[in-house]
C-alpha cells in the first residue's frame, strides 16, 4: 500500500465560473473536448456540466450558473442530518444540559 497518496485528478478544482466559460465555448460550436483542454478543465466534468444546461429551460439557461455537486453518497438530506443537532441545542436551552455550541 502506498505510503503518501498523491492525487491523480483535478476533478473537484474547477469554479463555476471556469465551467460556465466553457459551457459558453461548447455553445460557440467547439468540441467538448477542445473546450475542457482551452480552461484545463477535466473533460467529463465539462460533459456532465453540458448534459445538465441542456437541461434547463430555455430563459433560464442564461442566468443559471452550473455548480456541480459531488455529495452523491450521502446517507440521509441534509434536512434529517440538521435534526438531531437542533433537537439537542433545544434541549440544552429548556435546561436539561449545559448549552455548547
Amino acid at each position: 500500500m502506498a505510503r503518501n497518496y498523491v492525487k491523480t485528478t483535478n476533478r473537484k478544482l474547477t469554479t463555476p465560473r471556469k465551467l460556465n466559460d466553457a459551457i459558453r465555448f461548447v455553445q460557440d460550436g467547439w468540441s467538448i473536448r477542445q473546450a475542457a483542454k482551452h480552461k484545463t478543465i477535466n473533460r467529463e466534468t465539462l460533459r456532465l456540466a453540458y448534459e445538465k444546461f441542456k437541461k434547463t429551460p430555455d430563459g433560464e439557461a442564461e442566468k443559471i450558473t452550473i455548480n456541480l455537486s459531488y455529495q452523491t453518497r450521502n446517507i440521509f438530506p441534509k434536512v434529517l442530518e440538521d435534526e438531531p443537532a437542533q433537537y439537542c441545542i433545544e434541549v440544552a436551552r429548556m435546561g436539561y444540559g449545559e448549552l455548547v455550541i
